[in-house]
């Protein structure tokens, strides 16, 4: 129950930061964009249909769900637990009687949890309003058949 308390503590304390989260979606739209249509660019210079094995609609659809997990999966890294252990701050996490790598865990599912409704689905929102995007019939269509899982 406690690390359930955390996590919805961390998802409200994103909230506190729409100013960031509106700032952060409109760079990650940007940048996406960016991406997008220089795919268009290379597609459009290549002449073929697929190019690297991706077609055009595909690359696209790439490109919005890497900029859409951008910040659930905090793809840049956090310092914090170290800037704790320099601080030493993180003596009083270990005197905690909960466990410390829950305590960061249930903090980082809260926050991953805000990023990706407050920023993925708004930014896969606005990518499908703009391109056509790509998405699956099913859990593992055109993976080899060496990664295919057994069930599918």
């Amino acid at each position: 129950m406690l690390y359930l308390v955390l996590a919805a503590k961390s998802f409200r304390r994103m909230l506190v930061y729409r100013a960031a989260t509106f700032a952060g979606l409109l760079t990650n739209l940007f940048f996406g964009l960016l991406r997008a249509y220089v795919f268009i660019a290379l597609f459009a210079a290549a002449g073929q249909e697929r190019v690297a094995g991706f077609n055009l609609k595909e690359a696209i659809t790439f490109t919005a769900l890497g900029q859409a997990l951008i910040g659930p999966l905090r793809i840049w890294g956090s310092t914090e637990v170290l800037d704790r252990i320099k601080s030493g701050d993180i003596a009083v996490d270990l005197a905690r009687p909960t466990g410390l790598f829950g305590l960061y865990l249930a903090q980082d599912l809260g926050r991953a949890a805000f990023e990706a409704l407050g920023r993925g689905l708004p930014l896969l929102l606005a990518y499908s309003l703009v391109f056509d995007l790509s998405w699956p019939a099913g859990p593992s269509p055109g993976w080899p058949s060496s990664l295919r899982p057994s069930w599918a």
